[in-house]
């Protein structure tokens, strides 16, 4: 089975503070059996994608690093990744 882009699996995120922003990419972090998980070994920790807003706040509230896409109207799309 193919898998599909992530980018057509998530709803857009229109607005999100980070506290830390990572420069890391989701493509160079180690990947693990969830798709939606992986792990950054330059911090140990493992970085959760959200596909939507109820994730992100799941996540965040947990302190968990996290991927997102975000709508920028100035920039269009672009995936951010960091700590919320």
């Amino acid at each position: 089975m193919t898998p599909v882009p992530l980018k057509t699996q998530v709803k857009r995120i229109v607005s999100c503070e980070f506290r830390f922003r990572c420069p890391r990419q989701w493509d160079a972090l180690a990947p693990t059996p969830n798709a939606d998980i992986r792990h950054c070994g330059t911090c140990a920790r493992d970085v959760y994608f959200c596909h939507d807003a109820e994730q992100l706040v799941n996540h965040a509230r947990a302190g968990h690093c996290v991927e997102i896409l975000q709508e920028d109207t100035a920039r269009g799309e672009r995936l951010l990744l960091g700590m919320p």
